[in-house]
């Protein structure tokens, strides 16, 4: 795949978007909007990052201030679009999360497949194509809805390229919708057409290939261009026998690191399998590097987000440490200061001049927590302040006091979420290095499943129901790890929590022959039957917008698999969800 070439298109692509959001529209024929815009598109094809993010940040400046929202999300996808040219992968997912949020934040539904779209390239661009795949089917079910249908075609073309190797049937239904959307609109098809003749070439369809070709050439002459005319004009000289010109014709056209993969084809087409094998190797290494160039990158972010983690997590202990010592020693001072009062007060009767001691320490105790108080006050403020000036100040370019704002409420939300998540790592490297737990602990199945319970209550929704059912006595006894069953029960529960908004959620015990039971179940969003296996993945998430590893399912399936029992989803389940774990007798 030929990414660069493709993404450097993407850039004018989008720029050409209808404009959607109901908002303002910039003034395009204005010299400074031309000036912007030009700058930032050469520093983009150029690949300098310096120039192209001093570009982009006084677009988009710009077009904020003009009101024109679709054109200023616009440019915060070409950041990301930036960022995948690069290979900085990571950094493209941290942005297009950014944009998701950002876009919900001002409730720009309408703008919303924008993210979706990113997060589309990003996971083609990963390789996963299962979520590229749903990514770009929510963008047009979205486009759809606002009635963007000069927009749809590309859409569909990105699902093809998807398709097109896995499933030919469903890539040439897209093909043909594609065209049919095209039509609808007046758009060009040439696009279109050009990837239908490629393939009538592929197949062998030599009278529908040269058909195609010939209107290619007459759409080139009415002035049109296709993404995919090098390689039509390549596959037709090799029609004509024109080996060695299609081969210059590809590498000019694409360059030779590119190339590989429309030679390997080229060789095969004509029976040089040597040639055809040793194409296929460098088209696999070139493959190999990006895709190890991909994680490195995403590696390195993730250590460089766990390192801001601890140094933030260092310093914000510091903090509590300090107001701890100043709590402590101002409730040490108070006491002094009440004991002295009482002291003071036992002997008034005795000593006037002693009474108006007192009564003036106990003014003074009065005035001394009132400023006390107020001095620390003060100093929590000033650093809830800078705490805001450092996050802000992290990118070049001043920001705006609501960007303050957005930035430290994700700050807190996203420290929060990555404590959790540590938690979760941690819980999981020390499983992975253990190869056995132990089962010493008599535990009273009811008890526990009742204080598991009522441990994760207060989290659930106002109006579900949560329970425990169980179908043997209390006093009934099982042999197992206590903690580890607490750490099996919890993470089912909380993921029974998020996705049920009303209803009940409860926790039902059952002896089986030879292994006790506990099923989880909830009557909220539910799961397919035919993700019942991949929820169980490290990393695997139904929503990609949810917070969360996805690492609690797994972690209690293989801490259910330590104590020698099984953690499954009851396809049969309707109306919710149902986990059922199940642990030996003995």
């Amino acid at each position: 795949m030929h990414l660069k070439r493709i993404f450097g298109l993407l850039f004018i692509a989008l720029t050409t978007f209808a404009s959607a959001a109901k908002t303002g529209v910039a003034d395009k024929s204005a010299p400074e909007y031309i000036t912007l815009r030009d700058s930032t598109y050469n520093a983009f094809n150029e690949g300098d990052s310096t120039r192209f993010f001093q570009h982009i940040a006084r677009f988009e400046e710009y077009l904020l201030a003009q009101g024109d929202l679709h054109a200023y999300y616009t440019q915060r996808c070409n950041e990301i679009v930036f960022m995948l040219n690069k290979k900085s992968i990571f950094e493209a997912y941290k942005l297009g999360r950014t944009l998701s949020q950002e876009l919900r934040e001002r409730k720009l539904d309408s703008e919303l497949y924008m993210a979706y779209n990113m997060l589309g390239h990003i996971n083609k661009y990963c390789g996963n194509k299962a979520m590229a795949r749903k990514c770009f089917h929510e963008v047009l079910r979205r486009m759809e809805e606002e009635g963007y249908y000069e927009s749809m075609p590309p859409i569909y073309m990105n699902l093809v390229n998807l398709e097109i190797d896995d499933n030919p049937e469903e890539a040439h239904r897209l093909l043909e919708r594609a065209a049919q959307v095209a039509d609808s609109v007046g758009r060009s098809r040439i696009d279109i057409d050009t990837y239908r003749t490629i393939q009538a070439f592929k197949t062998g369809d030599k009278e529908t290939f040269e058909a195609g070709y010939r209107q290619y050439i007459d759409s080139v002459a009415a002035g049109h261009t296709s993404v995919h005319g090098g390689e039509l004009e390549a596959f037709h000289l090799l029609s004509q026998g024109r080996v060695d010109d299609a081969v210059k014709k590809i590498i000019s056209r694409y360059g030779e690191s590119e190339s590989y993969g429309y030679l390997s084809f080229i060789y095969e087409y004509v029976g040089d399998w040597h040639k055809a094998y040793e194409t296929k190797k460098k088209e696999m290494a070139v493959s190999d590097s990006i895709s190890s160039v991909i994680l490195s990158n995403s590696m390195q972010g993730l250590r460089d987000e766990l390192q801001v983690y601890d140094a933030e997590r260092r310093a914000a202990r510091q903090q509590i440490y300090m107001l701890i010592a100043i709590a402590i020693g101002l409730l040490v001072i108070v006491a002094a200061l009440i004991t002295f009062s009482v002291i003071r007060r036992r002997h008034y009767a005795q000593l006037r001049e002693a009474r108006d001691r007192a009564l003036e320490a106990d003014r003074m105790k009065t005035a001394f927590i009132r400023n006390i108080s107020h001095e620390i006050r003060t100093p929590l403020n000033i650093i809830s302040g800078f705490t805001q000036v450092l996050a802000s100040e992290s990118g070049n370019e001043p920001m705006s006091p609501k960007e303050h704002k957005d930035i430290t409420d994700t700050m807190i939300q996203n420290t929060n979420m990555i404590t959790s998540l540590v938690d979760e790592l941690l819980d999981l490297s020390i499983i992975d290095s253990t190869s056995n737990l132990g089962r010493n602990d008599v535990v009273k199945c009811n008890d526990l499943c009742r204080q598991v319970v009522d441990a994760v209550r207060p989290q659930v929704k106002k109006g579900v129901e949560m329970s425990v059912r169980s179908e043997v006595d209390d006093d009934y006894q099982l042999m197992t790890n206590r903690a580890v069953l607490r750490k099996i029960l919890q993470p089912l529960l909380d993921n029974a929590i998020k996705n049920t908004d009303e209803g009940f959620i409860r926790i039902s015990i059952r002896k089986l022959p030879a292994a006790m039971a506990f099923d989880v179940e909830d009557s909220g969003c539910g799961i397919p039957s035919s993700e019942a296996d991949r929820i169980f993945g490290r990393f695997e998430k139904l929503d990609d917008f949810k917070a969360g590893l996805g690492l609690g399912l797994p972690l209690a399936r293989t801490l259910a698999q330590r104590l020698g029992g099984t953690l499954k989803l009851d396809t049969n389940y309707i109306g919710g969800a149902r986990f059922v774990v199940q642990l030996p007798l003995t």
